[in-house]
Order: C-alpha cells, then sequence, then structure tokens
C-alpha cells in the first residue's frame, strides 16, 4: 500500500523543497547497490572506451606502417633500376643526387648502398628510436647473367607514426573519461532517488518486523502513486502478505508446540514404564497402545505382531478408551494383505487420510475390522532385526483427519521404543542360549588354534622355498634380460660402423683419385670442389655414425656394468632411464614401437642402478609382449619429475589395455595372460617387489581396454627417507 505523498492542492514552491529535501537524504543514504552499480557502469564505460580506441588506434598503425611499406615498395620498382644502372658504370654523382632525392621521401631518414659489405655511398642519417629498414640487392644483367652488384639499405621512421597514436590515445581517453563520469554520476543520483531509499525503508521495516504482533501495520513508501504497479509495489505487497502468513503460521506453530509438548510428556511416560524393562510382551504393547490412544487423541491403537512361519500377524493388543478395553488374539493371514505389506516393507510409514477412497487400503477394507466408523489411519512398521517384524497401528473414526508430520514421527518414534523393547528381550533370550555353547566353543578353539600352529609352522616353511624360487628367478630374468640386451645392442653397433666403413672406403677412392689428376697435372678446379664435396658429405656420414655407436656403447656400457653391480650411487634418473632405453633400441625397432622420454628437470636419485634397469626393461618388454596386438604399432612414453623428497617417474603404452580382473592381479607371482606364448608371469611382481622393497618406494597401475596401460612410479630420493628396505 502506497500514500499519495503530497496533495494536489500544494504550492509548487512547498512540493519542489519538499523535493530537494527528499532528493538529498536518498543520496546521503548512500548504500552498497549504488556504489556497486556506479562502479560497474564506470568499469564498463571504461573496458569499452578502452577497446574501441585500442582498436582505432591499431587500424591507424597499421595504416601508417602500410604507407611506409609502400614507400619501400615505390623504391623498389620505380627507383632501383635507375639507382642499379649508376652504380654500375660507378656514376659518384648521379649515385649521390638519387640517394639525396629519395632521403627527401616522407618518414625516410636514410639511404646507403653498400658494396662488398661496406657502405659505399649514403645520404641522410639514423635519428629515429624506433627504425624500419629494408634492404634491396642491386642485380645488373650482364651477357644473360644476373650479378648482384651491391645492397641497397633504406631505413624510415616509426617515431611520428607512434607521437600520432599517442596524441589521439590521449584526447580520446580524456573525452570518453568526461563522458562516463557525468553517466555514472547521473545513474548513481537517479537510483538513490528511486530505489535505495525505497530499499532501507523496506529494511528498516523487517527489522523491526514483530510477527508475534498481530497489530503491526502495512508497510508504506513514501512517493507518488502511479497509473500502473512497478517492481517495488510489488515487492511491498509481497512483504506484507509474508508478514500476514508468518503471523498466522508463528500462530499455528505455537498450537503445534504445545500439542508435540504433551506428546513428549506421554512419550517420556513411556520411556519411564517398567514393563519396557520385563520379558513380557503383552505387557508392554498395553502401554504402547494407550499411551498412542492418549497422545494422539484416537479411536483406536494395535499393535500386530509378523510370524513368517505361520504366514500369520497375530494381535499383541488392541486399545479402544471407550471402555478402556485390551483385546488380543485376533490374527490376519499374510496372503490376504500382500500388497498392504509390500508398501508397508517399502515406506515404512503409510498414514491415510480416508480409508475408504485411498486405493492403498483396498485390502484392509474387506472384512478386516477397517470398516466405518473408522476413517483414517497411521501404520508404521516395527523393524526387528533388520525386518517387517511387526506393525503399529492407529485409527480415527469420524470426518477424515490429515495427519501431520508431528503426528506421524510421534507413531514412529513408539514404534522405534516398542521395536527396542522386543529386540531386547529375544537378546536376552538368546544370551541365555549362547551361554550353553560357551564352554563347548571354547574346546573347539583351543583344537582349532593347534591345527592352525602347525599349519602356520608348514606354511613358513614353504615360504622360504618359494622366496629362495623367487630370488633365483630374479636373477636368471636378470641375465636373459641382458642376454638379449648384448644381442641387439651388437646388432644395432655393427649397423653404423658398416656405414661409416662404406663412407670411409669411399673417401678413401675420391683421394686415390685427385692425387692421380695432381701428378698428372690435370687437376681442375671442378675436380677439387667435387673431391671436397664428397669429402664433407663422407665426414658427415663417419661423424654421425661412429657417434651413434659411441652412445650404444656408453649406454650398454653402464647398463652392463649397473647389472653387474648392486652398488649404492647417485644417477641422474633422466638421463640413466635415456641410456636403458638406448639400450632396448633393438627390441623396440623389432616390435615396430616408438618411444619418448620426458625428463623437464633434473633429478638426482641415490640408488642401485640395477633395480631401475630391471624395472624400466620389464616394463617395456611387459608392453611388448601384453600391450599390442600382433602388428599393431604402439607408442611407449616415460615422464620424470620430482614431487617433494621423491622422484615420479610415469610409463604409458597406447595399447590394448587391461580388463579391471587382470589389472587386480598384474603384480601377483606367477600370473600371466600368455602362458605358453613366451609369459612368465614373473615381471611385473619383480617390478613391484623392486619398487616396493629394494627402494622402498610405491607403484599405482591404470588401465582400462582400448584406453592403454599407465604404471606411476614414486621413489624416495636419499636411502634414508626409504626407512626399512
Amino acid at each position: 500500500m502506497i500514500s499519495e505523498g503530497a496533495s494536489t492542492g500544494w504550492l509548487g514552491g512547498s512540493w519542489l523543497s519538499g523535493q530537494a529535501v527528499r532528493t538529498r537524504a536518498a543520496v546521503l543514504a548512500g548504500g552498497g547497490i549504488a556504489s556497486r552499480l556506479t562502479f560497474a557502469i564506470i568499469l564498463f564505460s571504461m573496458l569499452v572506451t578502452f577497446l574501441t580506441t585500442a582498436t582505432q588506434l591499431f587500424i591507424e598503425y597499421n595504416q601508417d606502417l602500410r604507407g611506409i611499406r609502400e614507400r619501400f615498395a615505390e623504391i623498389r620498382t620505380s627507383q632501383l633500376p635507375i639507382l642499379t644502372n649508376s652504380v654500375w658504370i660507378l656514376d659518384d654523382a648521379l649515385i649521390r643526387t638519387q640517394l639525396d632525392g629519395l632521403a627527401r621521401l616522407p618518414d625516410i631518414e636514410r639511404l646507403a648502398v653498400e658494396v662488398n659489405g661496406k657502405v659505399k655511398w649514403s645520404s641522410g642519417s639514423t635519428r629515429a628510436r624506433y627504425p624500419l629498414s629494408d634492404r634491396v640487392p642491386l642485380v645488373q644483367q650482364n651477357r644473360d647473367k644476373a650479378v648482384e652488384i651491391g645492397v641497397l639499405e633504406v631505413t624510415a621512421s616509426l617515431d611520428n607514426v607512434y607521437r600520432r597514436l599517442v596524441d589521439k590515445a590521449l584526447s580520446a581517453l580524456l573525452e570518453n573519461a568526461i563522458k562516463t563520469a557525468a553517466i555514472a554520476g547521473f545513474a548513481l543520483v537517479l537510483f538513490q532517488l528511486t530505489v535505495t531509499r525505497h530499499l532501507h525503508r523496506m529494511a528498516e521495516y523487517a527489522q523491526r518486523l514483530d510477527i508475534a504482533d498481530d497489530h503491526t501495520p502495512d508497510l508504506q513508501l513514501e512517493r507518488r502513486r502511479r497509473r500502473r504497479d512497478d517492481v517495488l509495489d510489488q515487492l511491498v505487497r509481497s512483504i506484507n502478505t509474508m508478514r500476514t502468513n508468518l503471523s498466522a503460521a508463528y500462530a499455528t506453530s505455537k498450537r503445534d508446540e504445545e500439542r508435540i509438548r504433551r506428546e513428549n510428556l506421554h512419550l517420556a511416560d513411556l520411556l519411564r514404564d517398567d514393563t519396557l524393562r520385563g520379558v513380557q510382551v503383552i505387557d508392554v504393547f498395553q502401554t504402547v497402545t494407550e499411551t498412542l490412544v492418549i497422545g494422539l487423541d484416537v479411536s483406536r491403537a494395535g499393535a500386530w505382531r509378523v510370524d513368517e512361519a505361520s504366514g500369520a500377524m497375530h494381535c499383541l493388543d488392541c486399545f479402544e478408551p471407550d471402555g478402556l478395553r485390551h483385546t488380543t488374539g485376533r490374527s490376519w493371514a499374510l496372503a490376504e494383505i500382500p500388497e498392504y505389506l509390500s508398501i508397508l516393507y517399502r515406506d515404512k510409514v503409510v498414514a491415510i487420510g480416508d480409508i475408504w477412497t485411498d486405493p492403498r487400503s483396498r485390502e484392509l477394507l474387506i472384512g478386516h475390522d477397517m470398516a466405518p466408523p473408522y476413517r483414517s489411519s497411521i501404520d508404521v512398521a516395527l523393524q526387528i532385526d533388520g525386518k517387517l517384524g511387526g506393525i503399529l497401528s492407529v485409527q480415527h473414526q469420524g470426518d477424515k483427519r490429515e495427519w501431520t508430520a508431528d503426528e506421524i514421527g510421534f507413531v514412529g518414534a513408539v514404534a522405534a521404543v516398542a521395536s527396542a523393547a522386543i529386540e531386547a528381550r529375544d537378546k536376552r533370550i538368546a544370551q541365555h542360549e549362547l551361554s550353553q555353547y560357551k564352554d563347548h566353543l571354547e574346546e573347539i578353539i583351543a583344537t582349532r588354534t593347534a591345527e592352525l600352529t602347525d599349519a602356520n609352522v608348514e606354511l613358513n616353511r614353504t615360504l622360504e622355498v618359494l622366496q629362495s624360487t623367487q630370488a633365483e628367478l630374479v636373477e636368471r630374468e636378470k641375465f636373459a634380460s641382458l642376454g638379449t640386451v648384448v644381442a641387439g645392442v651388437a646388432h644395432e653397433v655393427n649397423t653404423p660402423i658398416g656405414v661409416g666403413v662404406t663412407a670411409a672406403s669411399a673417401l678413401k677412392v675420391a683421394t686415390v683419385r685427385l692425387q692421380r689428376k695432381v701428378e698428372a697435372g690435370e687437376l681442375k678446379k671442378s675436380d677439387l670442389l667435387g673431391y671436397v664435396e664428397v669429402a664433407a658429405r663422407s665426414a658427415d656420414i663417419l661423424e654421425a655414425n661412429l657417434g651413434r655407436a659411441a652412445e650404444l656403447v656408453r649406454s650398454f656400457k653402464q647398463v652392463a656394468v649397473d647389472q653387474s653391480s648392486e652398488a649404492i650411487r647417485v644417477v641422474e634418473l633422466g638421463q640413466y632411464i635415456h641410456d636403458v632405453m638406448t639400450s632396448l633400441r633393438p627390441e623396440l625397432r623389432k616390435a615396430g614401437h616408438g618411444v619418448s622420454v620426458e625428463a623437464p628437470n633434473r633429478v638426482e636419485l641415490e640408488t642401485t642402478p640395477s633395480a631401475i634397469w630391471q624395472i624400466i626393461s620389464n616394463l617395456v618388454m611387459n608392453s611388448i609382449l601384453h600391450g599390442f596386438e600382433p602388428g599393431q604399432h604402439g607408442h611407449l612414453s616415460i615422464s620424470v619429475n620430482r614431487s617433494k623428497d621423491a622422484a615420479v617417474v610415469v610409463y604409458r603404452d597406447n595399447g590394448i589395455g587391461m580388463s579391471p580382473e587382470v589389472r587386480r592381479r598384474i603384480f601377483e607371482p606367477f600370473f600371466t595372460t600368455k602362458r605358453g606364448q613366451g609369459g612368465s608371469g614373473l615381471g611385473l611382481s619383480i617390478v613391484y617387489n623392486l619398487v616396493t622393497k629394494t627402494l622402498g618406494g610405491t607403484i599405482l597401475c591404470t588401465s582400462a581396454p582400448d584406453v592403454g596401460t599407465e604404471f606411476m612410479i614414486t621413489i624416495p630420493i636419499r636411502i634414508a627417507e626409504r626407512g626399512e628396505v
């Protein structure tokens, strides 16, 4: 509801004076919203100004730069042939005249003609802070052959271009800053007058609002009435409606609070009742049903026990306040109400406002005491050992009753107490039965303990044999891998050495041929140039192939020394893994797979290098044997990084991957998917033991079918950081 503000009979001066006072108050009231809006307007305007100015300056800069380059092109096309002829005939005066004329072109500062790398003629000087140069060769046609006689260097200045751009940028920014300040100030004042002061009034009204007071007046804004309501009018009506609804809800909550207090008192009396601690179920449920009837003011309450063995549901107690009658002994066949029991088992609580029309109570209306006068009901499942052990039921007669959440919660709380009482009774009976078996169980435990002790001794003996066998297999695997590397490296070294021998033979033949021509006095310049070309090409071939052979020999020597020694030393992990992959290159080339090693940072690791070699070689051979289909060409990648006090090695292949079942068992000894096809089942088991035991690190495997496989290995940098390894 909005007040009229000033009447139409007010004088113009008084109305203007009132408006000025309200305007000043609204502006001084301020507010974060107006400030943020003004700041957003200024920020957006600055951004638009910057973008438009930058775009305009960029376009003009490109135009100026294009003009300078067009002058360069004009010199190339129109002046260059004349200048070339002048240089060809060495006409010094004409050359200087032409250079002086070109130097007078706009933005051109200096021109120079270089002959044999030295400046021969020049005009002007370079004073610009931002020069732009263009070098043009002077080419003269002589007897159908182009001869380069010099180079023309043209230097232009970009200083004027940048100066014009700076002046335009400053003027554009100043102009837009003035516009932005004016617009932002107007927006701030307008927003304060039309929105912020009304929001302040709403906030003050909300702070003083007391929903317990039914006589609180409605919110009104101090502004003129409008023909059509705007957002503020709608907000005022919403606040007034909310106040009315809150007052009504508060009154309702007070009534519900009083009812809940009475229900809690009844529930407390139930918990203090001595019958709950007894063993007679009938006495317990007499107390439960009376509590429900009195607490909810209903017509009847009943407790039923479900007996799946007999296929029936038996009444433990049914209480009606008229005559204070307790009845028992009635039964329902479970087969008569299967749908209702299914609903109750699923939902745990079934609250029905009108039994006569609700489809869930269809089975209950067929001759089971649920006909009129009973109209509404609440049924709660009794959970006994996690199963449907019974039902607690409440019925109301008369008009249909819409049960509240608190009433349903009260029945649920009483049902929980009843279920706990039954479970406690059943546990006391079970404890008595268990005590009878205690002595017998102690005898069985003693017998089984003796048997397990004997079995443990035998298992320890078997474990020692297995560990010895595993160590022997690891050594065999190590030397078998070394033998494979020896054969591959021998073949790899033979290839570059053979190419080097061929290149040396070719160089020798060319040398003999040159020597003969020298002795015969028939040596020509072309012969000497041809020999130099052959010698240079042969030297390149010799250097490349002998270097390759030396790298292979160095890598193999390093790996072979580490394989034969368990000494601990500090290695640069990335370089060492690169050496290992070099020694494995024959196997990778035979399988047709590519490989890459990435070590962006230097990682120095204190370790036994043989363990690193064995881990990498086993991972590579595992990928070759298991990771790819026959004929498939894949890629292997290894990355080396450092994380705090540990080295992290990530090995990947883009092969066929593994199923979850295979991935869970890959580190088990003797587990392989290539039994009889070259797989021993020891490769990844050896890797796991070397990483976790020898190096004191961790290894994680990630894989999925058709995705590939990844192993992430983390190794402590220092021996002292690995604990007991």
